[in-house]
């Protein structure tokens, strides 16, 4: 697969992108208001759950880098810990101990994703692609000479993530590599119409995964 040959994001994917983005972001609009509110209320009660409700973390998206947007669930000396050590905040985040008392609950329903429709909106990402990963992963991946992450825009879910549940534990990584090139082939050799139609399954089962509440709670 030639590295180079990046994958145009087309107008018909991006205009839907845009267009259910902005959907989900009005449908959860009281959702994301409790939120706002609650994570304040509940830093009053426990100290150590303070700091921004917005967390920033550099990702890489088309071989572009962009900052992440998430609802912070780390407390406040976990997360000063990942940025001093420039880590990755969710090997952090399958800790419960590690995380905020709303954080709890947003993990668990994938609430703490819903900024990321901003990063849609901005374009910094699709809705549907490979997952964006922090350089140290992206470049560890680059050097095994995979690169389809430079080809195409990176997404709020994609069809990797469809592998956890279905593979054992040791084969979600091999699993949701081969999804992503599948993938990428796809978004190269398909028509718009059918990517679209295809993008729009796979985000029903991410709705679907998301309202059954299967974070790291299982």
């Amino acid at each position: 697969m030639d590295s180079n040959n990046t994958i145009p994001y087309n107008p018909i994917k991006m205009a839907t992108d845009k267009l259910i983005a902005l959907s989900v972001l009005a449908l959860f609009s009281p959702v994301i208001m409790l939120i706002l509110v609650g994570m304040p209320l509940s830093s009053i009660f426990r100290p150590q759950d303070r700091g921004p409700m917005i967390y920033r973390e550099p990702r890489y998206s088309q071989g572009r880098r962009f900052y992440i947007l998430k609802f912070r669930v780390l407390r406040k000396e976990i997360l000063h810990q990942v940025e001093r050590m420039g880590q990755h905040a969710r090997v952090y985040e399958g800790n419960v101990a590690n995380l905020t008392w709303a954080g709890r609950y947003l993990k668990k329903w994938y609430l703490d994703e819903l900024p990321q429709l901003m990063n849609v909106l901005r374009g910094d990402m699709s809705l549907v692609g490979p997952r964006p990963w922090p350089e140290a992963n992206y470049k560890s991946q680059l050097d095994r000479g995979v690169a389809y992450r430079k080809l195409v825009m990176a997404g709020w879910t994609g069809p990797g993530q469809l592998c956890k549940g279905r593979v054992p534990a040791d084969k979600i990584s091999q699993c949701s590599e081969e999804a992503d090139i599948a993938y990428v082939a796809r978004c190269r050799t398909s028509s718009p119409l059918s990517l679209l139609t295809y993008d729009l399954k796979l985000l029903l089962k991410t709705v679907r995964t998301m309202l059954e509440g299967k974070g790291i709670f299982d």
